[in-house]
């Protein structure tokens, strides 16, 4: 069986709640709500049971004889009746820009975070894409070693650069600005094998066929052949190219042979 409730008066805001029986028997149910026990018991104290002192609030008071909007007031401004919204400044000093984050405007916030320094000015580094470079290029090593890019790297693993309103590879770039341009329908090879290093020392404009064969894949491994499986050289006379990968003419022929009377064979039976 549920127990039965009645309607009463909260003691701190005087609203109407549903008490149970069995909680008024045992004299509780006086409050509404936990927020309205903690501030008519605990934090309350000599004011219970009394209403703000600023004239025209009739909210309950909470501390200091205000309640909780007016002691916020006087918590943050100083003054419970000064409600002008707060308006905080960044710490640096002659800047009256608008806070951000860490006491700094956006301004100030984007250099600590890029530079470290208030006084670095690092939105400026657009205009000069050797110091953008330099600055996503580790070159701790030295000049011989590999320059390897921090920055945004493409799915094979190449560092992607931006310059000038342009998007192209970090090494192409690093070539065509510390060698020269590139001859058209060539490719930039490392020669370090690194797709992250951008080296103008490890880089070479080579043709793609030149780039396949320089590879360690299986492509590049079956193009720099010189004898099939079966041992017989590869010369202009028995070499097949078959989508840019050599085979061998003689064993292709010997196959073909072979299937032939495999098929004659099965017709005859037949």
């Amino acid at each position: 069986m549920q127990d039965q409730r009645i309607t009463r008066a909260c003691a701190h805001c005087k609203a109407t709640f549903k008490a149970k029986l069995s909680k008024v028997a045992n004299g509780r149910g006086v409050y509404c709500s936990r927020r309205c026990k903690y501030d008519g018991t605990s934090l309350a104290g000599g004011n219970a049971g009394k209403t703000c002192s600023v004239d025209g609030c009739e909210r309950p008071a909470w501390n200091r004889g205000w309640c909780r909007m007016h002691y916020a007031r006087w918590f943050r401004k100083g003054s419970p009746a000064d409600y002008s919204p707060i308006e905080r400044l960044c710490s640096v000093a002659q800047c009256e820009r608008k806070h951000l984050a860490k006491g700094l405007c956006s301004a100030h916030y984007g250099r600590v975070r890029k530079g470290g320094d208030l006084t670095t000015l690092t939105r400026n580094n657009s205009s000069n894409p050797d110091r953008r470079f330099f600055d996503k290029v580790d070159r701790i090593g030295g000049e011989w070693t590999h320059w390897l890019w921090t920055a945004h790297r493409d799915i094979q693993g190449y560092g992607v650069f931006s310059w000038n309103t342009n998007v192209g590879m970090a090494h192409r770039w690093a070539y065509e600005r510390f060698v020269g341009p590139i001859p058209r329908g060539y490719v930039v090879d490392h020669l370090c094998r690194v797709r992250r290093c951008v080296n103008p020392r490890h880089l070479e404009a080579v043709t793609p066929a030149e780039n396949i064969r320089r590879d360690r894949g299986h492509t590049a491994v079956l193009t720099r052949r010189t004898h099939c499986a079966r041992g017989h050289l590869f010369t202009e006379e028995t070499t097949l190219y078959r989508d840019g990968i050599t085979d061998c003419y003689l064993c292709c022929h010997e196959v073909s042979i072979y299937q032939s009377r495999v098929a004659e064979g099965n017709s005859s039976s037949s």
